[in-house]
């Protein structure tokens, strides 16, 4: 099985979400459907860059990554959600 742009997988701990994103997308956008309409995103972190632009149409959660992955390995972006 291979993975895809479109694969996540998540953990969290306190108001932190982190998607772990398992393969890099060639359009440089993560697009994360899981979210509802209650979870509520104060800032996105990609783990070995810093923070990105993001918007949050209808609960999905829209990421603008770089241009460069950071790293060979998967992609982590770190979620804040509003408590």
């Amino acid at each position: 099985m291979e993975w895809n742009s479109s694969d996540f997988r998540f953990t969290q701990k306190r108001n932190t979400l982190y998607a772990f994103q398992m393969r890099w997308p060639e359009d440089h956008c993560a697009v994360i459907r899981t979210l509802t309409l209650a979870d509520k995103v104060e800032s996105v972190r990609q783990l070995g860059v810093g923070e990105v632009p993001f918007e949050q149409p209808y609960g999905g959660l829209i990421v603008s990554l770089p241009d460069r992955q950071p790293t060979p390995y998967v992609n982590c972006l770190a979620i804040e959600l509003k408590p």
